[in-house]
């Protein structure tokens, strides 16, 4: 009896940890947000008064470049803490501040409590 070719995984695998972990689509996704966020970080440290306009244009690409990313990101359920924080990162990225605060949804109970679990993460 002949044997059926296995199929070629054509599905890139950024993860460090590999296909069995329960969160390496998510991770893999991490990573290539990883890269978008670091691409960001450089264009905005280059930016001057003299290249500024050039400087927005470029970052509205990057921006367009990694929105496809954390969307993919926020579709997927976390099933592992890595993976959480892969989605606390995206979270973090889809606000564009250094520092995670929602208090501009008011200072209640749930808006503090989301602001401290998603900071702790984001510490981890």
């Amino acid at each position: 009896m002949m044997q059926a070719e296995s199929q070629p995984n054509t599905r890139q695998d950024f993860s460090p940890i590999g296909a069995q972990h329960p969160d390496a689509e998510l991770l893999g996704l991490g990573a290539q947000l990883d890269i978008h966020m670091k691409r960001e970080k450089a264009l905005i440290e280059m930016a001057t008064d003299e290249n500024l306009e050039t400087t927005l244009v470029i970052a509205e690409i990057c921006v367009r470049d990694a929105a496809p990313v954390a969307r993919r990101i926020e579709a997927l359920q976390a099933r592992t803490m890595e993976g959480l924080l892969v989605r606390a990162k995206a979270l973090k990225w889809s606000r564009g501040e250094d520092t995670f605060d929602l208090s501009d949804y008011g200072q209640t109970g749930d808006v503090r409590l989301v602001n401290s679990i998603i900071s702790d993460l984001l510490a981890m």
